[in-house]
């Protein structure tokens, strides 16, 4: 029998019990509509099936012990419903499956703690965003042929497998918004990253809040160069950001934000071209911001805000065309807002030049900014009136310029009731 995919027909109705009679089906997909109830325990029946996918319904209950009987079963899809409960452990009976997408549902218990015995074939585990606890199962990395690994915004306590450089296939590991680490007494819950340069197809790391804690290793700029996406903020790493960072030639995110990292931003870092958000907002760094990001000319997002930065808003910015939000707030930045800084006029969404000792006047070019949504720029030191320019701006929702030493007439733009929540 062919494959009965029924995509996106909301039929908000239960499954009917009847599927279970097509014994010889081997594909079923009836993903993104409005399916409600519990799953038949009869889908245990269809013993030839090879793919469920029930993903984006309405399903609740517990997933039915009876899908452990399908032995034939290599991708079963339920993520984006509601399901609750605990896994069954009949499901390790399938020893067949490749994908395990359960990601975005209320399940909860812990993890089998060698998921590669049951399942040697796994090529897919994604149980993120659900209510998972426990530990990460240390055998995980002998589940050799895995490709994606997506356990963030569960419970998960404990630390990282320090061999999960054994994952030779693997391109995304995410792991954000757990509890794992903060158990070591020497501090070493980054110990193991120097593993994942074994992992010469990883694309994307996500480790973004979690309780681990260490040393910023070096070792991360011997990643493989077609890693695109590091994210390691919300942690507890101290240290400094590696020169051989550029290394990583391809990286299109990086994320240390909210950490302990202290020294100068590496220059070298705008030779990362292919950079488009650099978030490093909430450390101790120091020193000036380079001129060499002015290179990063695809970066869309860059926050250095919370930080030790002194000296003026480098004006090789500039040249970032492509920029939509510019945060540099809380800092010790000083001089004045160079009018240059308002000829992108097609791209900045926000600016936050806010908790700073910018000194002169607003330039009368930021009313080129015409698609600008934010402008921060209070507790500063700026001065003179504000540029009826303003007026142009007509996208404007947040404007907060308190804590300065403006004067004169408020323009008459800004006295009427548009789209400004601040001002």
């Amino acid at each position: 029998m062919g494959y009965p995919s029924l995509i996106d027909i909301k039929f908000q109705v239960k499954i009917p019990i009847e599927v279970s009679s097509l014994s010889k089906l081997i594909f079923l997909g009836l993903y993104k509509n409005y399916f409600i109830g519990s799953m038949p325990t009869s889908l245990g029946n269809i013993s030839s099936l090879i793919l469920l996918d029930l993903s984006e319904n309405g399903m609740e209950g517990s997933i039915p012990k009876d899908l452990g009987r399908i032995r034939s079963m290599k991708y079963l899809q339920l993520a984006f419903n509601k399901l609750t409960s605990t896994i069954p452990s009949s499901l390790c009976n399938l020893s067949a499956l490749l994908d395990f997408k359960w990601l975005s549902n209320q399940l909860s218990g812990t993890i089998h703690p060698d998921i590669s015995f049951p399942f040697p074939h796994l090529i897919q585990l994604s149980i993120a965003y659900n209510r998972f606890t426990g530990s990460t199962p240390v055998s995980l990395s002998n589940a050799s042929n895995l490709v994606y690994i997506q356990f963030q915004n569960n419970n998960f306590t404990g630390t990282v497998p320090r061999n999960l450089g054994m994952l030779h296939n693997a391109q995304i590991i995410g792991v954000s918004h757990n509890q794992l680490g903060g158990n070591s007494t020497r501090g070493d819950d980054l110990s193991f990253i120097p593993s994942l340069v074994n992992c010469t197809r990883l694309k994307y790391m996500m480790f973004r809040e979690h309780l681990l804690r260490g040393s910023f290793p070096s070792t991360i700029a011997n990643l493989s160069t077609q890693v695109l996406g590091i994210n390691l903020g919300i942690i507890q790493i101290h240290g400094t950001v590696p020169l051989e960072i550029t290394n990583l030639a391809n990286l299109n995110i990086f994320d240390t934000s909210a950490n302990r990292l202290a020294g100068n931003i590496p220059s070298t870092i705008g030779e990362l071209h292919q950079l488009q958000s650099l978030h490093l907002y909430g450390n101790e760094l120091s020193g000036r911001i380079p001129s060499s990001l002015g290179s990063l000319t695809l970066l869309s997002s860059l926050c250095f805000d919370g930080n030790n930065l002194l000296g003026e808003i480098s004006p090789s910015l500039v040249a970032c065309l492509n920029l939509l939000e510019l945060s540099l707030s809380n800092n010790n930045l000083n001089g004045s807002i160079r009018k240059e800084f308002f000829v992108l006029s097609s791209s900045p969404l926000v600016l936050d030049f806010s908790g700073n000792a910018l000194t002169g006047s607003l330039p009368l070019e930021v009313g080129n900014m015409i698609n600008l949504r934010a402008l921060y720029l209070s507790n500063n030191r700026l001065l003179g009136s504000l540029p009826n320019t303003l007026a142009k701006c007509v996208m404007f929702q947040d404007l907060r310029l308190d804590g300065n030493f403006f004067h004169g007439e408020i323009p008459i733009a800004l006295q009427t009731p548009f789209e400004v929540s601040s001002i």
